[in-house]
């Protein structure tokens, strides 16, 4: 299944959003979800809302939406 960015329309692989030059070892996703429910050790439910967004309309387009409504984005730096 290809993503399909939900504001653009842009489309990615299943693997996640291509980087043009890329030598195949870029990490390029992106990640929009809210879950709510209720969580038990035996089990549990809730509901899910996803949004597909690609990498630029996250950084031109929903980051400064976020920082326009008062939010602080966290900016970090990982590695394995």
């Amino acid at each position: 299944m290809k993503l399909t960015c939900d504001i653009c329309g842009k489309e990615g692989q299943p693997s996640g959003w291509p980087v043009q030059g890329g030598t195949g070892y870029e990490v390029n996703e992106t990640r929009v979800f809210f879950k709510t429910g209720h969580a038990f050790p035996e089990g549990g439910w809730g509901k899910e809302y996803e949004v597909e967004v690609c990498p630029q309309c996250f950084a031109e387009r929903l980051l400064p939406w976020l920082r326009s409504q008062g939010a602080a984005v966290r900016e970090a730096e990982w590695d394995y």
